[in-house]
């Protein structure tokens, strides 16, 4: 049982990373909202967020099932069988990777029947959907790499890979773009360009760390690549994890997509990013302190003293992360207009401010219940966990079309707000229901040493 010393240490450290990666995400966004005017910002932050979804979908599941099969498989060092893994993994996701690059060439060259339809933001969809379609596979690739990769316990090289690198490289290249070349950043396809570019190379950085760290893995990239295996558990394990990523990235994306449909303009939805990106150094807290249970949750239900031996750490756990919750959000409120300032000037209105406060109490008030999402998703409860997903994406569609009648685009914010902590009440009752262990309060001493 970890002392509460190691628990903080441990806390500690993952929220350092966690803060880091985001840091560099929140460099990367203040460097383009202070050169791009707000409308090119705005749209910027939402091809990123397409992308981001997009390339969940063309990985159908396989980045975090991989967490479970592909590490039982090394555990086990059934060296043959990870071939047979890889081979199936590419297979399973080269056709909506080279459908995604198809359709990217086809949008490229059929752009104007697009002004045909009106609705939302015209030249923004015909502007950035061949970027869209045409970079989501390299991010696909950098996901699933980053995954292999921390299947052999090298955490930190993953997290770079897929959390860091992209916001060094993008950051460095925009620069030597605008301090060095002085080039004029009202041209758009000049920051798309650097974007691609940046996926491109971290794509490449990370075959480049496999075939040199772990040339096992390469060699059965290039062995296997045209050779089919069929698993019906890896491809069980995959679908259940796809359903479940797809919805819980449409609810976190489905308010952004929805300003930029109701907007009247950009403005709104570059707050409303920004008002995001901001919000996420309160719900990375429950991450960093939970994290660590992952590979031991699904061990710990097998018998009744593995579960009284964990359900203590989760609730010395949940204990810290309510402290730390609280801390985090009083500073980003207290604070809220001087960080909004860092973005320039058009972020310090009355409106960019309320929009602020809505997302960070909503994400405040969720990240108090801590992360059952955990012991839903890495067990055998995950199909409960993608239902209450399902349940969750619509009623934020509900509630944010609903107040944005009465609202305006505040009212997607608080929709948002709303049904997210709607949603972690219900997986709380879920997570009652089927976990035999208090969540919360132990019965005789919080801290166990």
């Amino acid at each position: 049982m970890p002392s509460l010393y190691k628990t903080l240490l441990n806390s500690a450290s993952n929220y350092a990373q966690y803060v880091l990666i985001l840091l560099l995400d929140s460099i990367l966004n203040i460097i383009l909202s202070r050169h791009l005017s707000i409308d090119h910002y705005a749209n910027i932050s939402l091809a990123l967020r397409l992308i981001n979804i997009l390339s969940f979908s063309i990985l159908l599941g396989t980045s975090d099932s991989s967490a479970k099969s592909f590490r039982d498989i090394i555990i086990k060092r059934r060296k043959e069988e990870i071939g047979r893994y890889i081979s199936w993994n590419l297979n399973y996701i080269s056709k909506p990777l080279i459908s995604s690059i198809i359709v990217a060439f086809i949008l490229f060259f059929t752009l104007d029947p697009l002004n045909l339809f009106s609705w939302g933001y015209d030249e923004f969809y015909i502007e950035f959907l061949p970027f869209i379609f045409l970079t989501a596979p390299f991010l696909a690739l950098i996901r699933l790499y980053a995954s292999f990769i921390r299947c052999y316990k090298k955490t930190n090289v993953s997290r770079f890979i897929e959390g860091m690198a992209f916001s060094i490289l993008t950051i460095i290249f925009l620069l030597i773009d605008y301090k060095i070349y002085h080039v004029d950043p009202i041209n758009e396809f000049i920051t798309v360009r650097v974007l691609f570019r940046s996926y491109l190379l971290v794509s490449l950085i990370s075959t480049l760390y496999i075939a040199i760290y772990l040339p096992e893995i390469f060699s059965k990239i290039k062995d296997r690549i045209h050779q089919k295996e069929i698993r019906y558990q890896w491809v069980c394990d995959a679908k259940l994890h796809a359903k479940n990523l797809l919805l819980f990235n449409l609810n976190s994306n489905i308010s952004v997509i929805l300003v930029g449909i109701f907007a009247y303009n950009t403005n709104s939805l570059a707050f409303f990013t920004v008002a995001l990106l901001i919000s996420q150094f309160i719900s990375l807290v429950p991450s960093a302190i939970f994290v660590d249970f992952i590979p031991d949750i699904n061990d710990a239900m097998k018998t009744s003293q593995t579960l009284k031996k964990f359900g203590s750490q989760w609730r010395q756990c949940s204990t810290l992360n309510f402290i730390c919750t609280c801390l985090i959000a009083f500073i980003l409120f207290y604070f809220s207009e001087q960080i909004l300032s860092i973005f320039g000037k058009d972020f310090t209105t009355n409106d960019a401010v309320m929009m602020l406060n809505i997302v960070l109490l909503g994400q405040t008030l969720r990240c108090l219940f801590g992360y059952n999402q955990l012991l839903l998703c890495f067990t055998d409860l995950i199909n409960k966990l993608t239902k209450i997903d399902l349940i969750g994406f619509f009623m934020q569609l509900l509630l944010s079309i609903l107040l944005f009648t009465k609202f305006g685009i505040q009212g997607i914010a608080l929709g948002f707000s709303i049904s997210m902590v709607l949603n972690e009440l219900i997986v709380l009752y879920t997570t009652k229901k089927h976990i035999p262990f208090n969540l919360y309060f132990p019965k005789k001493k919080i801290f166990i040493r």
